[in-house]
């Protein structure tokens, strides 16, 4: 089956158009901004990769400040923190694959030069594209754009060229003296068709529609509406997963039911149009203030309407708040007009809204919510087909909910938690000692997964990759990635960044480093190491790491305060780091982390099946324990843990039922991952199994194809 395609610029466009609804004065101002950054791109002949990271960096750049309040202030051109929107910017739009190095961008383009010292950002190498759009950024600023663009142009150069090179950086500078001396520049930026001209100019592709693309774009789009308001952080999540469960038991198609699960993030995108004040009011609306919420449904709908190829959602999306009687909002479609799906996603969005707990008041009891529900269907509100099925599996559906959003709180605190920490670290003027001090103290926030030797190869060498863009040095890798250990991503690409950043600083042009890692016993062993340039300054190693707090101003003791703070990172990982130097300049660090022998523990009473599940299973590289019934399982887990569970539900004995409700109550098993296997294809046994905890439900015979995936999600 052909997946529907979609111009990655209308998809790009589409989230822009969604920040910018925040607040109408900012109208085109990403547009303005992509369009001053890409021709600074062409002026200074970056390739076609960069000009696009670019061209995504400067639509989305200030997606992070989601607040009006915020987003005015960056209409000043002096301006005060600015730094905090632009890494909430950066960790919202770093997971998705597509924009994974725009976030990077984001993360530093308010970073000023200061005569070169804005190449680093806390112990981060800031990219010369995030210089490139810092520029563009302020040039938009300074523009009226109520007035004639001719007679400001001799003002914004000459203002450019006074803060430089203190807020920017000479040759992008350099670039936009040479862009400013052409008329058409202007013109354009002046021009109310100004997207299609931006359109015009850019590299035009499509992206194929998979649903992985579709889930993670609609999840990005649902935490932007989310995250701008505490009382409603983990609202879309619970419609989704809502949604999702009623569909499968409608017996909607599997493709059907991702569908209904994209349109339940993606259904209230159109609240970031709504002022805040007025989403979080303690107390009745005004009939003016209802009018106004009664509009997010129009916005959803414009906001996704260059998105070809998704229709259907996109008129779930809209008609959330129609009613089958016709009076609903704001497009007032009667029943006969409402697809069954577009019921689902109605009565999961109130389901949601009144089950859910809110800071303000806790959620609604199930007696009342049937109250509710009876009320909407004699009104004709709700279609009565999904209002029966919603009552008939109340108990599951409501588990379900509960569930996705338990783990949507858990997302929404840490996000919150590491925008805190870097908020600290900008309000010090020593960053790395407050991490450092924190690390000393065991305050950090340590809730470790498994990761797998691919992905952290991976970060290790997009670490490289960042560095080599400012001073490119030849790279040696002979990382392996057949192993699994247990740890902090993000923790562990810091550490390695910093000892990367050391040896890159001490390693000649033409001598480069070498990566490599093996096994030692239980433990991964990476080695990395540098043949000196013979021209840095020496690393004091005897210095005492006890000694006062040091003068991080000199690049040797902000090169030793950085391998400290690489070592207790990895000394909370439970492993070590030792360094080794020459003439007192550093040659190689070994680290040295303990590796997992993942586990999984099979439960069924099927030889002939626990023998071919056995073989298929080591074929992945996973380790596994068997048992026969529930009593030789819980034996077994009183010696040894596994990092996974399959269970079949029909067992001598204890059934799989009995058997996971028992690991989810005990505090040693209650957070291993259960995935029930059954023959039993049943709505009644899977919503049953996910109602008690399960993880995950795979029908018996297995297909390969969709098990191996569903299982290695688990390890990493």
């Amino acid at each position: 089956m052909f997946e529907p395609r979609l111009d990655f610029f209308d998809l790009v466009q589409s989230i822009s158009t969604a920040v910018d609804l925040v607040d109408r004065r900012l109208y085109h101002h990403h547009v303005r901004v992509a369009y001053i950054a890409t021709s600074l791109c062409r002026v200074g002949y970056l390739n076609r990769k960069q000009e696009n990271d670019v061209l995504v960096a400067s639509l989305l750049h200030d997606i992070g400040a989601i607040h009006k309040d915020e987003r005015l202030e960056f209409l000043k051109f002096n301006v005060g923190n600015v730094h905090k929107h632009a890494e909430i910017g950066y960790q919202l739009l770093k997971d998705f694959d597509l924009f994974e190095d725009p976030a990077a961008i984001i993360r530093f383009h308010h970073v000023p030069w200061e005569e070169g010292h804005g190449d680093c950002f806390f112990n981060q190498r800031v990219p010369l594209a995030s210089h490139l759009l810092h520029l563009a950024d302020r040039v938009d600023v300074l523009i009226d754009h109520h007035a004639g663009i001719y007679h400001q142009r001799p003002k914004i150069i000459q203002k450019i060229k006074e803060h430089t090179p203190s807020l920017f950086h000479p040759g992008v500078s350099g670039w936009f003296s040479r862009l400013a001396q052409r008329d058409e520049f202007w013109l354009d930026l002046a021009s109310p068709n100004l997207p299609a001209i931006l359109k015009t100019q850019v590299k035009q592709y499509e992206i194929e529609l998979s649903h992985d693309v579709l889930a993670s774009f609609s999840h990005l789009l649902s935490q932007l509406v989310d995250f701008q308001s505490r009382f409603t952080a983990t609202h879309s999540s619970g419609v989704s997963a809502t949604a999702e469960y009623l569909a499968r038991l409608i017996g909607f198609s599997e493709k059907e039911c991702q569908k209904i699960m994209v349109a339940g993030f993606l259904h209230d995108i159109g609240k970031l149009a709504i002022p805040t004040e007025i989403l979080e009011k303690n107390g009745m609306l005004t009939e003016e203030e209802y009018d106004t919420i009664k509009s997010h449904s129009y916005h959803t709908a414009q906001i996704l309407a260059p998105m070809k190829g998704i229709d259907e959602i996109v008129q779930w999306c809209s008609y959330h708040h129609e009613r089958a009687n016709g009076n609903g909002y704001p497009f007032r479609i009667v029943g006969a007009n409402l697809s069954l799906a577009a019921g689902v996603l109605a009565a999961a969005d109130i389901f949601t809204a009144v089950t859910e707990d809110r800071p303000y008041r806790k959620g609604i009891g199930k007696d009342g919510v049937l109250k509710i529900f009876h009320s909407l269907v004699e009104k004709g509100h709700l279609d009565n087909r999904v209002v029966r099925v919603l009552l008939e599996d109340y108990d599951a559906i409501n588990a379900y909910r509960t569930k996705a959003q338990f783990f949507a709180t858990q997302e929404y605190r840490k996000f919150l938690d590491r925008i805190e920490v870097f908020a600290q670290w900008v309000e010090t003027r020593s960053p790395e000692l407050l991490e450092l001090e924190s690390l000393d103290r065991g305050d950090i926030l340590f809730h470790p997964t498994m990761i797998c030797g691919e992905l952290l190869s991976e970060r290790i060498l997009h670490v490289c990759h960042h560095l080599n863009a400012e001073k490119p040095i030849p790279l040696d890798d002979r990382l392996a990635t057949n192993y699994r250990i247990n740890g902090v991503l993000d923790l562990l690409e810091r550490a390695f960044g910093n000892i990367l950043n050391l040896l890159s600083d001490q390693a000649g042009a033409t001598n480069g480093i070498s990566l490599t890692n093996h096994e030692e016993g239980p433990y991964q062993c990476f080695v990395f190491s540098c043949n000196p340039s013979g021209t840095n300054t020496s690393w004091p190693h005897s210095s005492s790491p006890d000694e006062e707090t040091p003068d991080l101003t000199t690049w040797a003791e902000k090169q030793r305060w950085q391998l400290r703070y690489a070592e207790k990172i990895i000394q909370i990982h439970q492993g070590s780091l030792d360094w080794v130097a020459q003439d007192g300049i550093v040659t190689s660090a070994h680290i040295r982390l303990p590796s997992i022998e993942p586990k999984v523990l099979i439960i069924d009473d099927d030889p002939v099946f626990l023998h071919l599940l056995d073989k298929k299973l080591e074929s992945l590289g996973l380790s596994v324990m068997q048992a026969q019934d529930g009593e030789t399982a819980l034996q077994q887990l009183e010696k040894t843990l596994p990092h996974l569970i399959l269970c079949d539900a029909n067992l001598p004995g204890m059934d799989g039922f009995q058997i996971i409700a028992q690991l989810k109550e005990r505090k040693s098993t209650s957070r291993i991952p259960i995935i029930m296997i059954t023959a039993d294809e049943s709505i009644h046994t899977r919503s049953h199994a996910f109602q008690i905890g399960a993880d995950d439900f795979i029908t018996k015979p297995i297909n390969p194809y969709d098990f191996s995936p569903r299982v290695m999600r688990f390890f990493g």
